[in-house]
């Protein structure tokens, strides 16, 4: 939901600066870079091994929950 509201937020930015009538510093869209230029940061400096354990956790979990919901319904 919230990268709905994000996308949207983008959207809505890109237009008001396509029409020529809008500051291109926009406190959203700021925040929303800054936020990206962390995570980025942080996953450089962490290397990739963290975040692919992170991946296949959160697959594994997925895996898990479906598995378990198609067991359940039998």
């Amino acid at each position: 939901m919230l990268v709905s509201l994000y996308v949207t937020c983008y959207g809505i930015y890109e237009l008001r600066l396509f029409l020529g009538d809008a500051d291109p510093a926009d406190p959203v869209i700021d925040a929303a870079s800054a936020l990206q230029s962390t995570l980025v940061d942080r996953l450089t400096a962490s290397g990739s091994v963290p975040a692919l354990l992170v991946l296949v956790a959160l697959l594994s979990g997925a895996a898990l929950l479906v598995r378990n919901r198609h067991k359940a319904r039998k």
